[in-house]
């Protein structure tokens, strides 16, 4: 499987290396997904040699109390926290997309996360498995991320 960009679903692929040993990176940029959406944007889940590094939260069920308090918080999908809250339900684009001989970079970013700010997380995945993940966050007002 090549690596790509799968615009209707809103998600960037990054895949290098063999089957057996392969990395790769998943960064979620697109729509909200209504009730099953997850304030999300931007999200990365990440294998390096086909072990998982960065795992998606994904869901555990509705009906459990880690659903609401764990799965659908933006801690819990190894993205940036702005001021200790939720994203807001938002989509974010693609802005960059190229891969060439195994090696892969993706742009994405959003400025609906927060209100007054633009987030842009930079992936770069080498064809040895080599990961560059950069995160930047444009606001005119300070404020508290982790």
């Amino acid at each position: 499987l090549e690596s790509g960009v799968f615009g209707e679903s809103g998600i960037s692929v990054l895949r290098s290396g063999p089957p057996q040993q392969r990395s790769t990176a998943l960064v979620d940029y697109g729509p909200h997904g209504g009730v099953h959406g997850h304030p999300d944007k931007l999200g990365l889940t990440l294998w390096l040699e086909g072990q998982p590094v960065f795992v998606e939260a994904g869901s555990i069920g509705y009906g459990t109390g880690l659903y609401r308090g764990w799965d659908k918080r933006t801690l819990a999908h190894n993205l940036l926290v702005q001021d200790g809250v939720n994203q807001e339900d938002c989509a974010g684009e693609s802005v960059r997309f190229e891969s060439d001989q195994g090696t892969s970079t993706s742009v994405v970013k959003t400025s609906a996360a927060y209100p007054g700010s633009t987030l842009t997380r930079l992936t770069h995945l080498t064809d040895n498995g080599v990961t560059v993940d950069l995160f930047r966050v444009e606001s005119t007002e300070e404020h508290a991320c982790i």
